[in-house]
Order: C-alpha cells, then structure tokens, then sequence
C-alpha cells in the first residue's frame, strides 16, 4: 500500500502530465513571415487561367480561352525590422501562354533578371520600395500584397478575417475585394508547419468606362498555406477563385455579357543556396 507521500506524489505526476499535454494543442502560437538575413528562398509560381462566356463585341457569341504563367524568383532577405524585413526579390525565369493567344506586351528578356526590394510584413503583406533599374515601376510579379497572417498569437482552430486585393480584370478597375476567412487547423508534431486554411467571397460592382454600361463580379476564393515557422516564410499556398462577371453596355438593345473566370494558383517556395 502506498504511503501518503508516495500518493500525493502519484497524483502530482498525473497533473503535471495533464498540464504538458493541454498546451500542445491549446497553446497561442505566433504566426509571422520572419525568415532569416542571409537565406535565400526560392520561389516557384504556377498560374492557370481558364476563361468562358460570352463577349459583347461578338453579341453573344461564346468563348472559351486558358492561359497560364510559370515564374521562378529568389527572395533574400537584407535586414529585419520591428514590423518585418527588407527583401530583395529576384525574377529568374519566366514563361508565359497568354490568354487567347494575345500578344506578350512586356518582352521577357525585360523580366527576367528584373530586381526589385520590397518590405514584407510580418503578417503577410507586401509592399515594393525600390524597382531597380525595371523600367515602368513594379514587376508584374511583385505587386503589393495584403496582409493574411493575423496580428496577434491564435491557438488551434482560432480563426481571423483579412480583406485582400485581387486582380480579375485590366488597370485599377480590375482589382476586386475579397472578404477573406483564414484558420489555423492544425500544427504539426514540432510545431515548425502551421497548416492553414481560407476561404473567401467576391463583390464587386463597377462601371466599363465611356461606354456607360455596368459591370458586376461575384465569387468564390478557396484555397490552404503552409507556413515554415523556422523558415519564417509560407512554404506553400494553393488557391481557387472562381468569378462570374456580367457585363451591360450603354446600348439596351444589346444583352449583357455573361463571363466566367477560373484561376487557379500554387506557389511554393523553399530555401536554398
């Protein structure tokens, strides 16, 4: 039979499991883009675009056209900062299908090579300070970039919201807001992968220019992120966004425009020499 001494100390044993085991799953973890001066981080981004509907110009004849584009890019991170890091992005490789067949405007040599520098958040978002010798300001590749991390610590299943900027069209009034949903569901063993994911609706509602027609864009954004905590950096990211968009004209004879847009995205990154 066990002695009072050897009981209590039996039972302190059974808690202080107890009390290790909790936080492993309910421990507050901090969620941030800190990667580490002197890394070097390859990036590797595959696009594809598919596109149906009906145009007006060919007064509701259908179409149907993909793209897709493929980039490779390093980011080498300079020097952290109290809210980040100042990174230097590197674009090494391009390959372009471009919509339909159109005409590359930019020549890739033009691309390829480009350097810009950029301040990344810790939280996600991106923002170019310096464009190098690229003429016509910001990459293509590089454009600023919401914040999508939270701002303070969240434990397993913790949820937070982030508005983020999406390009569905040509110029500024192309760009649409999405409400986006994140959560962290789960961590692996180590606690070094954060696996997280999001989804998100589109409501956009804007006029087509001189013309004097509408145009209104609904959707859907889908998608999951592995974030490196040793790294600093998101490993990889998928995602889904499906957009509807009806077009109307200035002339009321004409029928609106119906068009469907699917991009689809991965970007995966991991360091390297």
């Amino acid at each position: 039979m066990l002695s009072r001494s050897a009981r209590a100390a039996a039972v302190a044993a059974v808690l202080g499991a107890a009390l290790v085991a909790t936080p492993a799953h309910a421990q507050r973890v901090r969620l941030e883009i800190r990667p580490q001066v002197g890394d070097t981080i390859h990036m590797r981004l595959d696009q594809e675009i598919e596109v149906s509907g009906t145009s007006l110009a060919a007064a509701g004849g259908p179409k149907s056209m993909t793209g897709s584009i493929h980039v490779r890019t390093r980011a080498i991170p300079l020097r952290r900062l109290a809210s980040g890091s100042i990174v230097r992005a590197v674009t090494d490789s391009i390959a372009l299908a471009p919509i339909g067949g159109a005409p590359v405007t930019t020549p890739r040599s033009g691309l390829e090579g480009a350097t810009v520098t950029m301040i990344v958040g810790t939280d996600g978002g991106m923002q170019v300070i310096d464009t190098g010798e690229h003429d016509g300001g910001t990459t293509p590749f590089f454009p600023p970039t919401a914040p999508m991390l939270p701002t303070s610590p969240v434990s397993v299943g913790g949820r937070w919201t982030r508005t983020l900027q999406l390009p569905i069209g040509s110029g500024s009034a192309g760009i649409a807001r999405v409400e986006a949903n994140f959560r962290l569901d789960s961590l692996s063993g180590n606690g070094d992968i954060a696996y997280i994911t999001m989804n998100g609706t589109l409501n956009r509602i804007g006029g087509t220019g001189r013309s004097g027609g509408s145009q209104r864009s609904t959707g859907t954004l889908s998608g999951s992120m592995q974030l490196d905590r040793r790294l600093g950096w998101i490993t990889d990211t998928r995602l889904v966004l499906n957009v509807h968009t009806v077009i109307t004209s200035g002339d009321a004879a004409r029928s609106p425009a119906q068009v469907q847009m699917k991009v689809t995205q991965r970007l995966r990154a991991m360091r390297g020499s």
